[in-house]
């Protein structure tokens, strides 16, 4: 297995992946209705700060 590293446009993907996973482990919509809450706690400071 190869993972590759991460490139600029894959921002939003892991940002998608935040809010399907934040409710420990589950889809976190239906908690919080705005989508980029838990992206901008959680996963867009490491994508920004520490790509």
């Amino acid at each position: 297995m190869i993972i590759r590293p991460y490139r600029e446009g894959d921002r939003e993907a892991v940002g998608d992946v935040c809010v399907r996973t934040a409710d420990a482990g589950g889809d976190s919509r239906r908690l919080y209705p705005d989508p980029e809450l838990m992206p901008t706690i959680f996963a867009w400071p490491c994508t920004d700060l520490e790509p």
